[in-house]
Formats: structure tokens, sequence, C-alpha cells
């Protein structure tokens, strides 16, 4: 079975993507071009991606069309609680069988600062990306397509621009008080 463009169910083949589909397929896509490459040498495991990430609803989509069933968050964490942090069901075999369309959490992972891959895989030709730069591109992609409708793409990136810029910011001033917190907390050296 296949959805149809207003999303119910066909059985006669791949189904065309929908107007909202292409929408936030091509703002995932600027979202992503903006996260630098990681060499990934295929050796993650269970405890490197798990099962408990969030994800935006097209993101979420596209997984599932790779034939990836990923759990709510709220299903990880009962899980969780019950039996233990579950493993991504896409890896297999150190490897995500759905790395084309993986969500921005998990591009962000090894691409961004205090986030190096314990297996040593390098970011590609870029800079990593700051924690704040990260996490504002992971808001963005989790609102793809869901609250805002880009009249081209030359608008939508202007858009991506402020509102990447503003949630900088915030994860900036987060990260800053955090540090003072914690900061406040440490005992001194003796």
């Amino acid at each position: 079975m296949t959805e149809t463009q207003q999303g119910g169910p066909s059985s006669d083949g791949p189904a065309p993507v929908s107007r909202w589909a292409a929408v936030a397929d091509a703002e995932l896509a600027t979202l992503y071009a903006r996260i630098p490459q990681v060499a990934c040498q295929g050796l993650c495991g269970p405890v490197d991606c798990t099962d408990d990430i969030g994800m935006g609803p097209r993101e979420r989509q596209r997984l599932r069309q790779a034939g990836v069933a990923m759990p709510t968050r709220e299903q990880a964490k009962q899980r969780a609680a019950a039996q233990g942090q579950g493993p991504c069901p896409a890896l297999e075999e150190g490897r995500c069988s759905a790395y084309e369309v993986r969500p921005a959490i998990c591009r962000i992972y090894s691409a961004t600062e205090g986030m190096a891959c314990p297996h040593g895989c390098p970011v590609i030709d870029s800079r990593p990306l700051s924690r704040a730069e990260a996490f504002a591109l992971v808001d963005a992609a989790a609102a793809a397509g869901t609250s805002r409708t880009a009249t081209s793409a030359a608008a939508f990136q202007h858009q991506l621009d402020s509102d990447v810029g503003r949630v900088v910011v915030h994860w900036q001033t987060r990260d800053q008080q955090i540090r003072r917190d914690r900061s406040r907390h440490t005992p001194p050296a003796s």
C-alpha cells in the first residue's frame, strides 16, 4: 500500500509526492546542506544510535517510507523505563539503513563541537557546527513543511536565515547560562 497525494491508501504503485511533502523536502534539503558531512566508517552500535530521537513529521514520514518504523519519543521513553534504552531500528551492521533520509538530529551527530564521533569519523572539508547552530538546524528541520510555505527558494532561504539566527541566539544564551550555573556550583580547586 502507498499513500496518495491526500495521504490516503492506494495500491497502484508509488504515490506521487504531495505538495506538502515536496515543500518540506525542499526545506529539509536546504537545512541538511548546512550540516557538514562526516566520513562515516560504519562502526556505530546501539549505544551510539538509540531510538529516542526527536524529529519533525516529514522526517518521520521519510523514515517510514524507507521501511524504518521509529517509535515516538513517548514510546521510546516508556520502553526505556521498562527495558532500557533501545537501539535505533535503522541501525544495521554498524550503519544507518536509511542514511539518505536520516533526520537532522542524526546528521548533526559527529558534525557538532563537543559531539565528536567515538569511532573517529571526521568532519569532511568543513568546520564542525557550534552546538547553537546544530540545535537551531534541528529545530528548523522539525518544523519543515509545517508552519510556513515558502513562495520561492529565495524566500525560504531568507526565512531560514532569520529563523536559524534567532534560534542560534537562543541556544547560545542557554549554553552561557548553563556555564554560569556550573561555575557557581563548582568548588574551588585546592
